[in-house]
């Protein structure tokens, strides 16, 4: 055997090798954070998470979501409201490709706590809000867990800083839209309870 068919050996193993480890690594949950202030209380922001229209705004990767009827609301001829254990139809643009997701409501707590798992074969994306009263403005807790399948395990590793600095982006736009639009200077009221009601979730979605 040539010195040049051991050296092609060699590398053909380490390139095996590399790809082995890139699939492994990409192959893991990957989460972003963002904890910022909005200048709107809870109940002013939580709907810009949970409407559809209001969500597109800031969250453009969506581009459409429709809410799956239930046999008890096909039963009871009623229209499919947002509410915990909903599940929903979802066309999400991915690197500028819309593909097709089944979505879940898991958590769901008004003017509190949202968490939404979507997935398809090639993808499995949670988003989870945490809203916390801060006199008239709201803390807000966002955290996105991505899990990817099939050849887009090879492109994870690349993508981390893009994703955060995409997350980032996503909570500017919320920001930037909410406080424009809404007026908190209002006397505050009890809708939304006590800030130690609040407290109580601090260790969701851990």
């Amino acid at each position: 055997m040539s010195n040049i068919t051991k050296l092609l050996m060699l590398l053909g193993i380490g390139l095996l090798l590399a790809i082995a480890s890139i699939w492994f690594i990409g192959g893991k949950k990957k989460e972003y954070n963002l904890t910022t202030t909005i200048n709107a209380r809870p109940q002013q922001l939580f709907p810009y998470l949970v409407e559809s229209e209001l969500k597109k705004r800031w969250l453009t990767s969506i581009v459409n979501e429709e809410l799956v009827a239930s046999t008890a609301d096909v039963e009871a001829d009623r229209e499919p409201v947002f509410e915990e254990n909903r599940e929903i139809n979802s066309l999400i643009n991915i690197n500028g490709e819309t593909l097709e997701f089944k979505s879940q409501v898991i958590r769901y707590q008004q003017d509190q706590t949202l968490s939404i798992k979507s997935q398809n074969e090639d993808l499995v994306l949670t988003h989870f809000f945490r809203l916390k009263p801060k006199g008239n403005s709201t803390e807000l807790v966002y955290r996105k867990i991505m899990k990817l399948n099939g050849l887009g395990r090879l492109l994870a590793v690349f993508e981390e800083d893009v994703n955060q600095a995409v997350l980032e982006q996503e909570v500017s736009r919320l920001a930037q839209i909410v406080e424009s639009e809404v007026d908190n200077s209002a006397p505050l009221d009890d809708e939304f309870g006590s800030e130690e009601s609040a407290e109580s979730f601090a260790g969701e979605g851990s």
